[in-house]
């Protein structure tokens, strides 16, 4: 076999196996073994892609004996719109600016350890890129959120970055629309 060959359904070339394999062998040999004899280490499910029924909520557009029974035979929650889904809202409507509370609160709850700390401005910017804006970001690759929602969102980092210790308002140096630019453009990306 080439060795450099494309990778396999398990995304390694054959390079890898034979470079590495005096340490992958007994793992390959115990999960053969272990599907051989038909035998399940409940510790090794937790890093598969399994479905877990007693966190799950099934909305059925069905009559709601006949959703009770499915639930039940499925050993999971029956629930009604708006449920929580990877951490937000999901609806067959459009979500309202109350809808999107929750994730308001973690992003200032992702804020709140750092208030009051003496941080550089280079700080609080790599923080509102790495913390603050990746719950938002989640939510935007799935859902169209409203324009108030973006507004709230601006706003507290905004006063993070402005007014990082909370006790006194700051002057705004610059416009936080001139910030949030690329930095091709002349803002802090």
């Amino acid at each position: 076999m080439k060795v450099d060959t494309a990778p396999g359904s398990d995304g390694f070339p054959v390079a890898f196996f034979k470079r590495f394999w005096h340490l992958v062998k007994p793992l390959i040999l115990d999960m053969t073994n272990g599907f051989a004899l038909r035998r399940v280490d409940i510790s090794r499910l937790n890093f598969g892609l399994r479905i877990n029924f007693h966190k799950s909520v099934m909305v059925m557009g069905v009559e709601e004996l006949k959703g009770i029974r499915i639930a039940h035979m499925l050993n999971c929650k029956q629930g009604t719109f708006p449920f929580i889904y990877l951490g937000l809202p999901v609806s067959d409507r459009a979500l309202s600016s109350a809808d999107w509370g929750p994730l308001m609160t973690k992003v200032g709850k992702n804020a709140e350890p750092w208030m009051g700390k003496m941080m550089s401005y280079a700080a609080r910017l790599t923080l509102i890129n790495a913390c603050l804006s990746n719950l938002p970001l989640h939510a935007m690759a799935i859902c169209l959120l409203g324009e108030g929602i973006h507004d709230t969102l601006d706003k507290n980092r905004s006063r993070f970055f402005w007014e990082a210790n909370n006790t006194k308002r700051k002057y705004h140096w610059v416009r936080w629309s001139d910030m949030c630019k690329p930095k091709s453009l002349g803002g802090l990306g």
